[in-house]
């Protein structure tokens, strides 16, 4: 290479330098070692100036540019400062000596030979789904990156397919020296069909969008009249429609029959209560029918569940239906049939009661009752022991625990025998006709009293009961004779008294 002039000049002024302030080595011995390295670089101006600049004087590092300091720094091997950059001007020290040009000037460097390339991808969901470019048939860059070292001309600049994504077409950039191209793809996304999920599960809803290309959006429950609950009622998007691959399809799933409001029906008539029931789409359930006072009968007094509450379709609603007021509870007692007076203490009780009577119970003094006991029309009683009036007092209840006034009967109990007499014809010997004329007396103390009396001739043969009397004409059975005449006594209470007799002897006259 043949040089100019002016450089030879500074090649030579550079070597005498080297002379002057390199003491241990030998001008020869740095162009050798440099030129052996570096070929390209032989007989130029950077074979002098390099070893102009080194100094093996620290206190002379100033006067050396920074390519000798790094040269000196790192012991004098050229290989180890190849790759920096000691003047900062864009290019390392290898390609400047490539170029012929001075590695410590920042102002002599290389002239550019290749350019660089910037590409940007839009939009940002293609990026974050993973669009990239490269130019040639270089690495895969992401958005913004900047490909360098280029060769000056055109380059193509392709585009990465992603999935759901429509790929931008290839480009053409052109490259020049020392120069930064841009581009930029665009990428749009591919729009595929809603498949139908209505009447689908949750998990078959997110099989399908999942093989249609979708992904599951917001999912919602709903009640619903008409789809069963677990089930898909409707979506949105709409199926059929058209929309961006990967986007979200939303929907609707039943959670079975939409509740319905209970109706107010108190003081409804049953009949009116159950037709507002059963038109809210309720049934109605068990009615109750209950006696009160202040609700008139056949109207609602309650109900169950109360009026405004929210429940299932179908629901029970219980009512609670009056019966009007609470019915007087009527009764009886007959002591044995209503008679006066008994001589045992063993009775039977003859009983009455009215159909809403469930129970009775017993009493001899109104204080001290029997329990309750079963409905029976009649019933033995044993009365308390000792002659006199007993009464006995039945009460009666209903299935709501009301009860009946007490209703009683009486009766005497008498165990006292009768007494009595019995005088013919007021005591005489004799008599001329069988017709005689009875005295008659009787007595029962405190008993019940004598109410009847019966008469015999022989003891064995009686006439019938009849009224008492204190006299009365009788007839003798024989013409002539002496003749006896028996009577007894019987109370109202049954009791028997002895037998007592008189006798008067017949002569008729001659």
């Amino acid at each position: 290479m043949r040089l100019h002039l002016s450089v030879r000049l500074f090649l030579l002024a550079c070597a005498v330098a080297l002379l002057a302030t390199t003491p241990s080595f030998a001008l020869q011995d740095y162009l050798t070692a440099f030129e052996g390295t570096y070929p390209a670089a032989r007989v130029t101006r950077i074979d002098a100036c390099l070893l102009c600049h080194v100094n093996s004087n620290p206190s002379l590092n100033s006067t050396r540019n920074n390519y000798g300091k790094a040269y000196s720094d790192h012991n004098y091997d050229f290989a180890a400062i190849e790759s920096l950059d000691s003047d900062t001007d864009g290019y390392t020290n290898l390609a400047e000596i490539t170029a012929l040009t001075f590695p410590g000037d920042a102002t002599d460097k290389p002239a550019p030979t290749t350019g660089s390339v910037t590409v940007t991808l839009l939009p940002a969901g293609a990026v974050t789904a993973g669009a990239q470019w490269r130019a040639g048939a270089g690495a895969w860059q992401n958005s913004g990156a900047t490909v360098s070292g280029l060769a000056v001309g055109s380059v193509t600049i392709t585009f990465k397919a992603v999935a759901g994504w429509n790929t931008p077409v290839d480009q053409s950039a052109t490259i020049t020296a020392g120069g930064t191209s841009s581009a930029s793809g665009t990428y749009t996304q591919t729009m595929v069909t809603v498949p139908s999920l209505v009447g689908q599960t949750q998990a078959a809803a997110g099989s399908i969008l999942t093989g249609a290309n979708f992904v599951l959006g917001q999912v919602s429950q709903q009640c619903s009249d008409t789809v069963p609950a677990g089930l898909v009622i409707s979506q949105n998007p709409l199926a059929g429609s058209s929309q961006v691959y990967g986007s979200a399809v939303s929907f609707v799933i039943s959670t079975g029959s939409c509740p319905v409001t209970v109706p107010y029906v108190i003081g409804e008539t049953e009949e009116a209560a159950g037709i507002i029931i059963v038109g809210a789409n309720l049934v109605v359930g068990t009615v109750t029918k209950v006696y009160d006072s202040q609700v008139p009968t056949g109207l609602v007094i309650t109900q169950t569940p109360i009026s405004g509450a929210s429940v299932a379709p179908g629901t029970a609603v219980d009512l609670t239906v009056s019966k009007g007021p609470q019915p007087v509870i009527t009764g009886s007692v007959l002591i044995n049939k209503a008679a006066y007076s008994t001589n045992s203490v063993n009775v039977t009780l003859g009983l009455t009661w009215s159909a809403n009577a469930v129970r009775m119970r017993f009493s001899d003094n109104g204080s001290t009752w029997t329990a309750w006991e079963s409905l029976k029309a009649t019933r033995a009683y044993t009365l308390p022991a000792g002659d006199g009036y007993k009464t006995v007092r039945v009460q009666f209840i209903d299935i709501a625990g009301n009860r009946s006034t007490t209703y009683s009967d009486f009766i005497r109990l008498d165990g006292t025998v009768p007494t009595g007499s019995i005088v013919i014809n007021n005591g005489a010997a004799t008599v001329a006709t069988p017709y005689v004329f009875l005295n008659l007396t009787y007595s029962d103390g405190a008993g019940s009293g004598v109410r009847s009396m019966r008469f015999s001739n022989d003891g064995s043969h009686w006439t019938l009961w009849e009224p008492v009397t204190t006299t009365r004409t009788y007839m003798l059975p024989l013409p002539s004779g002496t003749q006896t005449v028996r009577v007894q006594y019987l109370d109202a209470a049954g009791n028997y008294s002895a037998v007592y007799s008189d006798y008067i002897k017949v002569v008729p006259v001659p």
